[in-house]
């Protein structure tokens, strides 16, 4: 063998990794090769300096990023599957059957959102719409502590089936970073009752405004 196909065994007979055999055969070659043995030296001071290291801390926003992106390739999987069942289950079936069911479900989808009754947002009585939107449940914070001003602040929101945020849009204010930051740290923990079809969570959109008097879904 030649020195390339040592070297790419470095990291592992560093980290013993290695079976026997093949850790004996790097011992015995590292011996007589200097260049070789010269690699496996800078590699472990390497590691000596990473492990010495300080941590950086992640950023404030880094959780609500990865739940937002969690929650987008969680959506977009479920998708796919769906659409290649669709595929799947209408692949073998005749251009008139086809028409057939794209008009029952395009009536369905029509009478489900004319026969819909609204509901109010902030009720804790038993919800008896076919849908409802999602309802503010818990906030850990209080409106007075954001400089919202006379025109306050509005901020749209995207709440998953689990009743959390996973993504949101400052409609109006606030300016002061400080105030942003403590706005993204305070949506990060709200919670809320999820939007619901016929009694199924489902993702929901809402707006939030606040005052200095009052938070409103």
């Amino acid at each position: 063998m030649n020195c390339a196909d040592f070297r790419t065994d470095l990291s592992s007979f560093a980290d013993d990794a290695l079976e026997a055999e093949r850790a004996l055969e790097m011992r015995r070659h590292l011996q007589e090769c200097p260049a070789c043995d010269w690699e496996m030296n800078r590699l472990r001071q390497m590691r000596v300096l990473l492990r010495t290291a300080g941590r950086v801390p992640p950023p404030p926003h880094l959780a609500l990023a990865l739940r937002v992106r969690l929650s987008q390739q969680r959506n977009m999987r479920l998708i796919d599957r769906l659409w290649v069942r669709v595929e799947n289950l209408l692949a073998p079936v005749a251009v008139p059957a086809f028409a057939g069911i794209a008009a029952a479900i395009l009536l369905f989808g029509i009478l489900n959102h004319t026969f819909a009754i609204p509901t109010p947002a902030m009720t804790d009585d038993i919800p008896l719409a076919l849908k409802t939107p999602p309802r503010l449940k818990f906030m850990p914070f209080e409106p007075q502590e954001l400089q919202a001003g006379e025109a306050g602040i509005f901020v749209e929101a995207r709440v998953n089936e689990e009743g959390r945020i996973v993504d949101f849009r400052i409609l109006r204010g606030p300016h002061d970073p400080s105030d942003v930051a403590k706005l993204r740290r305070a949506l990060l923990f709200t919670t809320f009752d999820p939007a619901s079809t016929f009694g199924v969570p489902q993702p929901g959109t809402l707006v939030l405004g606040f005052s200095s008097v009052s938070v409103k879904g």
